[in-house]
């Protein structure tokens, strides 16, 4: 290998990992502590010397990247291997030189890539060797669009969301069979899923599937569910290994934390950006059940296993029949002690969060904890042998309750441990469970549980606040994040001799930011010869909190980049912009170069020097340098030279620098002249570019004008309404106009001109505008909604009402039956109101039975109200049972009140509880409200960004001390609810 190859090899490995290392923030020193690395060590790996496979290994950890390509790159370096220099700085092999990852899609096995097995027909208990006919719904319709996409070369993804057994792997399936025979499918399991995806992501190339069956266990991992997600969004903006195709599907349940935005005034953690990030757009719903017309065709069907199913699945749920749902659950109800204790302990196990693959042992002795001890007594010697031979017989051919885990066929058992799977189902019927787990279930995880998993069950039984049980499973897993949250949880139990033995161990296992951590706990508690002890084994191990200036320059003449930008910013922002330009570009990262140009831009007589910089730093992959530079020019004149940069910055990074330079045209009041620039920017694809102008003329007052402009928007598909904040004359938007512009402006500009003139009192304009626009466009919600505000400004609230109902017989949106409903309540007419309420129910208004008991139980017909909230609750209204329950603790029916919240769905119950101890506390009822919040504790999901069992818990303490009862209080907060119910005593690690 001569000198060039080995060069670029190591010039690859340094880019990937000084860019890593920015993403991290990692500070060196920090990211020496990490890996257990000195500091010298890990700056010759940053800069490209000399370093040995360990160290990349350790880097590759602490750095969330694939320890296989760093060391490939270190082979190609050291030891002759051939690298393609075009690849770097990326880990992405060339999919051309190297075997492409995946199996060909031909002749794949739907069973192996997780498709449920089918039941048989009544004759027979062995399934078919074939599938059931399919039967295509809507969402079948949008998987075989984005597949088109992606076979016409640009890169997909989708994920399917829907409940257990509804079809949606089987719907990924059948979008394979569209593909061309030269694809191939890549389906991450082995040693598990998230981190074969972890691992091998990289190593995709062009036209492969990628098969996220149980999405959630691959973007959920606590661990490295966020690399994978952007190892997954990599792939699809990385056009040279597109096009791809990412399938996935999904449970509601795990889908809703990923994608749901951190509450801020709750100072929720976001736990899931790149998630979050991943999904947004690419997720389609599958719905539970089949529609009439599709059951009735399936019974009347050539396919008799198909016809089967329809003729006995309920409420046109026949996937789920197919599956044996009706079956399993049958099964679990009508089981045997043994069989059911055997069960519930694997639900209760997957609810907490423990893998699929759950180990005999940790179940068998977990399955004590849910027999009574007649139940105990009476079990057969034998009882553990006959379960499982019972759990795990198939359902009519499909998988059984409790199925063996196997070896993949010629691969090796990861474990010789025997490991059992819960049937799908049966996990989400867990999920819907009333009870917590019992404390056998807690003993049994500290017994057999380790590593991860029991870091993880240690977490989980903190947010429950078991403590003890948290600290338990921390001793046992050996994880440097457990132990660190172990030892913080002793030291707030006035436990500080034994938290600090254990921030030792934590820093022991590799996290060294324990003893700051430590050190802060003490100076708190006042303990400060102390703390300054541990101060100095923190300045030993983290010598970057104490920096000094030099220390930083240090790391940047070694190739710190990041290092560089805050030394080359604090330059700059003084005005000592030449002094800081070294530091900025001396190792051509995008960014430090897109900086130098922003500082130079802002001095008119640098601004060739500013666009230089830019052009550097877009050749070295920043996104918008050029748009900026062309934008940069335009603002000092020089028009020719930026429309040149605006068209290299379209063809590169998209078209929107056009926009930018026509912005600047219109801040010098030059529309005429601006409007070739936002007319190039729309015909190179930026079709928004079409309407801004179109807004901006609007706003001039020239709206015969944006005619022309709103309708080519509309023919390059940009369908959005005007972006404006300032609306035209009322008086100018006549007929003509009116008629010309596309419908969907012409309603939006009419509603704003009405609703001004209505503001500003000129309600005779507005009503001859709404006329002209009720000709024009016809009968809009528009013009509804202006007449029913004129109407109920008017006091005239029968009218209002009347115009409301005939506006939902022409929209068909049962939002205006609640508008009529709550006309009629001003006008007195309660009864009437309560019909169209019954009537905005049926049309799809979940709440609308709920407000119309409000309304009664106000009017002092409590009880005619609590049938409609019982109805309600029925029809999936959440919010009805905390209605029923406040108007009937407000009469003085606690015991109704509290029924009712203790009857809300699994998923609500804990919050439930926590109200329904409120009301026991101010009944006086002080102990049924602290064994209702122990309740809800222990109830905690584990899917909450916050402590799930917090506020219970604490809501408890708090009830304790009101009631004089500080004893009590104090030990709940210091060592938490007992593993096996009831307040902990003291306990000592």
């Amino acid at each position: 290998m001569d000198n060039e190859q080995a060069q670029g090899a190591r010039d690859a490995l340094r880019h990937m990992l000084t860019d890593a290392r920015a993403k991290e923030r990692w500070t060196l020193v920090r990211l020496a502590g990490r890996t257990g690395l000195s500091r010298t060590t890990v700056s010759k790996a940053l800069n490209g010397r000399e370093t040995s496979p360990d160290t990349l290994v350790r880097l590759a950890g602490a750095l969330k990247l694939d320890p296989n390509v760093l060391l490939g790159l270190h082979r190609a370096a050291t030891s002759g291997t051939r690298i393609d220099k075009s690849s770097e700085p990326l880990p992405a092999p060339d999919p051309e030189e190297k075997e492409r990852l995946g199996r060909s899609i031909g002749g794949l096995n739907p069973y192996a890539l997780e498709v449920h097995r089918s039941i048989g027909t009544s004759a027979s208990a062995v399934q078919s060797p074939h599938l059931p006919h399919y039967v295509k719904r809507a969402h079948d319709h949008a998987l075989r669009a984005v597949a088109r996409k992606a076979v016409e070369g640009i890169s997909q993804m989708v994920v399917l969301v829907g409940s257990s057994s509804t079809g949606k792997t089987r719907a990924c399936w059948e979008v394979l069979q569209s593909l061309p025979s030269d694809w191939l499918l890549w389906h991450p399991i082995d040693p598990d899923r998230p981190d074969a995806a972890l691992r091998d992501v990289a190593r995709v190339g062009p036209r492969t599937v990628v098969w996220l069956n149980e999405a959630q266990h691959y973007l959920l991992d606590p661990r490295v569910g966020e690399q994978v997600a952007a190892g997954l969004r990599s792939l699809l903006g990385d056009e040279s290994r597109g096009p791809v195709l990412v399938l996935g599907t999904i449970w509601p349940e795990y889908h809703e934390p990923l994608v749901r935005e951190p509450r801020v005034h709750l100072r929720e953690t976001d736990l899931h950006p790149q998630a979050r990030a991943l999904l947004a757009g690419r997720c389609v719903a599958v719905p539970g059940r089949f529609e009439d017309a599709a059951v009735e065709s399936m019974k009347r069907g050539a396919d008799q296993v198909l016809a089967f199913a329809a003729a006995r699945a309920e409420d046109g749920m026949v996937a789920q029949y197919l599956a044996g749902a009706p079956e399993l659950r049958g099964r679990f109800v009508q089981a045997s002690p043994g069989v059911r204790a055997l069960l519930e302990a694997a639900m209760d196990a997957r609810r907490v969060g423990h893998p699929l693959a759950l180990p005999l042992p940790f179940l068998a002795s977990a399955a004590e904890g849910y027999l009574t001890d007649s139940e105990w007594d009476l079990l057969a010697e034998n009882w553990l042998e006959h379960a499982l031979a019972l759990v795990s017989e198939p359902v009519r051919g499909a998988r059984g309750a409790l199925s063996p885990v196997r070896r993949p066929r010629g691969g090796i058992a990861s474990s010789s441990v025997p490991a059992y799977r819960l049937a799908d189902f049966l996990e989400q019927l867990g999920h819907t469970r009333r009870t917590p787990a019992p404390g056998l279930f807690w003993q049994a995880a500290v017994q057999h549980l380790r590593g991860t998993v029991a870091a993880d069950f240690s977490r989980q039984a903190a947010s429950r606040h078991l403590l003890e049980v948290a600290h338990r499973l921390a001793v046992v897993s050996e994880d440097a994040g457990a132990l660190l949250d172990a030892a913080d949880r002793l030291f707030d139990a006035g436990l500080i001799e034994e938290a600090l033995h254990w921030f030792q161990q934590s820093a022991d296992q590799g996290a060294v930011f324990a003893y700051g951590i430590a050190a802060q706990r003490l100076v708190r508690a006042g303990l400060e010869e102390t703390a300054q002890e541990w101060w100095a084994k923190s300045r030993a191990t983290k010598p970057s909190s104490f920096r000094r200036h030099s220390s930083l320059e240090e790391d940047a003449l070694q190739g710190d980049f990041m290092a560089g930008r805050k030394i080359g910013r604090r330059l700059a922002h003084r005005g000592r912009i030449d002094d800081a330009l070294p530091w900025l570009t001396r190792d051509n990262d995008p960014m430090n170069l897109h900086i130098a140009g922003y500082f130079l831009a802002a001095y008119p007589d640098r601004v060739d020097e500013a666009v230089e910089w830019w052009k550097r730093s877009s050749a070295a992959g920043h996104s918008y340098a050029l748009q900026h530079a062309s934008t940069l020019l335009a603002e000092h004149g020089r028009w020719s030279e930026a429309w040149d940069l605006a068209a290299q910055s379209a063809g590169r990074d998209g078209p929107h620098a056009f926009r930018s330079i026509a912005a600047v045209l219109f801040g010098e009041d030059d529309l005429d002249d601006a409007a070739k620039w936002y007319e190039q920017g729309g015909l190179a694809g930026d079709s928004v570019a079409f309407r801004v102008m179109a807004d901006r003329l609007v706003k001039a007052g020239r709206l015969a004008d944006s005619v022309d402009w709103y309708k080519k928007a509309q023919q390059h598909g940009d369908m959005t309404l005007p972006g404006l904040s300032t609306w035209p004359d009322a008086l100018s938007l006549d007929e003509t106009i009116m008629a010309a512009l596309p419908r969907h402006v012409a309603m939006y500009l009419s509603e704003k001109a009405i609703s001004d003139l209505r503001l500003q009192g000129r309600d005779r304009e507005a009503d001859e505008l709404s006329k002209t626009a009720a000709e024009v466009l016809g009968p809009t919600a528009i013009l509804m909604d202006d007449a029913i505000h004129r109407y109920v400004q008017a006091g005239q609230n029968r009218e209002a009402a009347e115009t409301a109902q005939r506006a939902y017989q022409w929209t068909a949106e049962p939002l205006y039956l609640m508008t009529a409903a709550a006309a009629l309540l001003r006008h007195g007419q309660l009864d009437e109101a309560v019909q169209i309420y019954w009537q905005a129910s049926g049309a799809g208004r979940s709440e609308a039975l709920s407000e119309a008991g409000e309304h009664l139980a106000a009017a002092g017909r409590l009880d005619e109200a609590l049938s409609l909230f019982r109805k309600a609750a029925e029809g999936g209204d959440l919010n009805a049972h905390y209605r029923a329950a406040k108007h009937l603790s407000r009469a003085d029916r606690l015991d109704e009140a509290v029924e009712w919240l203790q009857g809300v769905p699994a998923e609500i119950l804990s919050d439930a509880l926590v109200n329904t101890a409120n009301l026991l506390a101010n009944a006086g009822r002080i102990d049924e409200a602290v064994r209702a919040l122990e309740h809800a504790a222990r109830l905690a999901s584990s899917q909450s960004n916050l402590d799930p069992g917090w506020l219970a818990t604490h809501t408890a303490i708090t009830l304790l001390r009101t009631a004089g009862r500080d004893r009590q209080a104090s030990l709940l907060e210091r060592f938490g609810w007992a593993a096996d119910g009831g307040i902990s005593s003291e306990w000592h690690p």
